[in-house]
């Protein structure tokens, strides 16, 4: 994307009333406009704050001098005003504080290259590392200029396998980083389509996504399935399982639940979330095998202790084709399986039917729905 300004493209990018920060500020003309067009909750502006100091406006233009030291007073009106190096500074705020992170510091290789580091762990998942002076627009400027800026900047993207995902074309242009999301992505239950339908939206997420899928099929074929869902270089684990004896006839199976299929997706969700281990997620969406879908949920802004499930198909309890949250409350989602017998002796309208169950499993757990269709897919079986 490019923007004709790089406030226009913080206007559209970044969400008000965040946390934001500005490395370097000169004449705090730019913290004025963050001010005014984001209104943060807070805003910490970086700098040495001493000395004489000179620079162009956003465009490399009209360079002019100002005292530094009185900047610092001017700074302490707009926010936090934060003296010293600006790398050493911000590593002694907490990981993933800022939505989004301003560089305009020293221009230098080594300095971008550590301020882009720190503020790699400072900025939160799915918030923006932006930054000024990574190549010249010729159109506005006057004086082409050749900082480090650009060379740290593609090696960062490059180390970390991150893109530039915008431009704001002042005359020094501005870079808009995204810092993605880990996603962990389990795939549990029945693989009976030819391939899971999921497997080009992951392909096409700009997330960080790791595959973890827990099939119900025999451990022999366990390369059959991996190669089947290669493209997104999913771990996969296979194991058949078959339905303790007790709930194929239960009095409380509702007739048109398969006692098997049910108990083998909610079996090999609880398997897929134990494929994770100890490994720190952003967010961990469970997903059947057999949905078809156009793309991945909306991933960003969650609130922590909801689940997130689509606004159709409860069937008079919760919808099982998909559900997504933080790390935490996905364990509960995935335990499931575990907790059956509690549901059908809680309460005798509870049912041996997997969205009756579900409503039942996530009683006292905020849900939020979302606009994300699904359907299933006509060749599963």
């Amino acid at each position: 994307m490019q923007f004709d300004t790089r406030i226009d493209m913080i206007r559209a990018l970044v969400p008000t009333r965040g946390v934001i920060g500005e490395i370097g500020v000169f004449k705090c003309d730019f913290a004025r406009q963050l001010v005014n067009v984001l209104h943060p909750k807070r805003l910490v502006l970086f700098d040495l704050f001493e000395g004489p100091m000179c620079s162009g406006d956003v465009d490399g233009n009209d360079v002019t001098w100002c005292d530094m030291g009185e900047m610092y007073l001017e700074a302490q009106k707009l926010g936090e005003a934060v003296k010293g190096d600006s790398s050493t500074s911000l590593s002694t705020f907490e990981d993933d504080t800022f939505d989004m992170l301003y560089i305009d510091g020293d221009h230098s290789y080594e300095g971008v290259r550590k301020d882009l580091e720190q503020a790699y762990k400072k900025v939160k998942p799915g918030g923006w590392i932006m930054g000024h002076d990574y190549e010249m627009n010729m159109n506005k400027a006057k004086t082409k200029y050749d900082f480090g800026v650009k060379k740290a900047v593609d090696e960062f993207c490059a180390q970390k396998n991150l893109v530039i995902h915008a431009k704001g074309l002042d005359g020094c242009v501005s870079f808009a980083i995204r810092k993605r999301l880990k996603v962990a992505v389990l795939i549990s239950g029945r693989l009976t389509c030819e391939q899971t339908r999921l497997i080009p939206q992951v392909m096409n997420s700009k997330e960080d996504i790791h595959v973890f899928a827990s099939l119900n099929v025999p451990s022999e074929d366990r390369e059959m399935y991996k190669n089947r869902l290669e493209k997104i270089h999913a771990t996969v684990r296979c194991e058949p399982y078959t339905v303790p004896s007790e709930y194929l006839n239960h009095p409380k199976k509702a007739p048109e639940t398969s006692a098997q299929n049910m108990m083998s997706m909610y079996y090999h969700s609880m398997k897929a979330f134990e494929m994770m281990g100890d490994e720190h997620f952003d967010v961990v969406i469970r997903f059947r095998p057999d949905i078809i879908s156009d793309s991945l949920p909306p991933l960003n802004e969650l609130e922590p202790g909801c689940v997130y499930i689509p606004l159709k198909g409860d069937w008079g309890g919760l919808n099982d084709r998909t559900a997504y949250g933080d790390k935490d409350v996905m364990r509960t989602y995935c335990d499931i399986y575990k907790h059956i017998d509690d549901a059908l002796r809680s309460d005798p309208t509870y049912r041996l039917h997997p969205e009756t169950l579900l409503a039942y499993h996530m009683r006292g757990i905020p849900v939020k729905r979302v606009e994300y269709d699904t359907a299933l897919d006509e060749n599963r079986r």
